[in-house]
């Protein structure tokens, strides 16, 4: 298990040569939105730091995804699919607050910065504009926010990185398991 101070100190380490990637889907924003025609989409807004956009492959279609500055500041932005942004919108999506029910009976306002090509693995994976069911992201301090979770007494199960820029990757390897040996000499 990996705990804040030693995942920050790692980060320091490396700093602007790798992106820690950050995935909070078991607190992801689990409801429906309404069309206007009264139909139910199921959705799962999932709590997600910037780099995964590139880590998991998504594209942009409009807009952009989450950003660092939406992290730092907990703010309540969305990107959706391109089903969402037909559906709910018409197409026309950028900039319009987006209401999640969820299953608990909160509702969730959020603003949408972006909208997602829809990819050949969603509709391999059934996941496309005919499926009854959206994936959408949020900044995880929302996510984390909103389920009263703080990240200093967070404790990781695993870590994913996105490499920006490390030239020598054996070295950096090297240095990354006698980092984490130090750290767990003696836990057994």
């Amino acid at each position: 298990y990996f705990d804040q101070q030693t995942i920050e100190e790692y980060d320091k380490m490396y700093e602007g040569q790798i992106e820690r990637v950050l995935d909070f889907y078991e607190y992801s924003i689990n409801g429906t939105i309404q069309t206007d025609s009264g139909e139910s989409i199921n959705v799962s807004a999932s709590p997600v730091s910037p780099s995964c956009l590139n880590y998991y492959g998504l594209k942009i279609k409009e807009g952009r995804f989450v950003s660092h500055d939406d992290v730092d500041k907990s703010l309540s932005t969305i990107v959706i699919d391109q089903k969402v942004a037909n559906k709910y919108f018409g197409g026309d999506a950028l900039g319009k607050k987006l209401e999640i029910k969820s299953q608990d009976g909160n509702v969730y306002s959020l603003t949408v910065v972006g909208v997602l090509e829809e990819s050949a693995e969603d509709v391999m994976m059934g996941m496309s504009s005919e499926s009854s069911h959206s994936s959408l992201y949020i900044p995880y301090t929302y996510g984390l926010d909103i389920n009263q979770i703080s990240l200093e007494n967070f404790v990781f199960n695993y870590i994913n990185y996105s490499i920006k820029d490390i030239e020598d990757e054996e070295q950096f390897k090297k240095e990354t398991e006698e980092y984490f040996d130090a750290v767990f000499k003696g836990t057994g």
